[in-house]
């Protein structure tokens, strides 16, 4: 039930924070989006899930809105990862997170700390779907190159299982 909720939440977020621009600048917003993949770890903190594995695959994406901010100056980042031990049969975690992003520094050279909440879908069996948060910190090397470290923590699973850990990954801007 709490899964649930969080799910809920999570939804109601992302409405209520993408409605007022769709309507307003919809063609804006997408023409200056960026799309960024990341490929790196994740490594769980929580007993359940450091049992089954110590450093998962961590796959991820970014739509990073330029032209929409939640927060003034703080770009709109929507992020899908996923955190796999034996490349997607079991006991996979999706997390699925609308997240704040603020840079320092010139482009090629920036830092950014970002920070998010999302629905996190799990099938550690049975499967389930909690509300999660996340948050960490970033590097670009290049215009188009870059490395970060997250945060993650979720709601326990009907099952007693949180995925909660660090992801550390290196990425590319298209």
């Amino acid at each position: 039930m709490k899964g649930l909720l969080g799910f809920g939440l999570s939804c109601l977020f992302a409405l209520s924070a993408f409605t007022p621009v769709f309507a307003q600048r919809r063609e804006e917003m997408w023409n200056e989006a960026q799309t960024m993949l990341r490929v790196g770890a994740f490594i769980p903190l929580e007993d359940e899930i450091n049992d089954i594995q110590e450093v998962w695959l961590n796959v991820g994406g970014d739509l990073e809105f330029l032209a929409f901010h939640i927060i003034p100056k703080w770009n709109t980042v929507v992020s899908l990862d996923w955190f796999s031990h034996n490349f997607g049969e079991d006991n996979n975690a999706i997390p699925l997170m609308i997240n704040q992003r603020i840079y320092s520094g010139e482009l090629g050279m920036r830092r950014y700390i970002q920070f998010g909440i999302g629905p996190v879908f799990t099938d550690f069996k049975p499967s389930d779907t909690v509300f999660g948060v996340r948050a960490g910190v970033g590097m670009e090397f290049t215009d188009n190159l870059f490395a970060e470290a997250m945060f993650y923590w979720t709601d326990e699973t009907d099952e007693g299982i949180s995925v909660t850990g660090v992801t550390v990954c290196a990425g590319m801007r298209f």
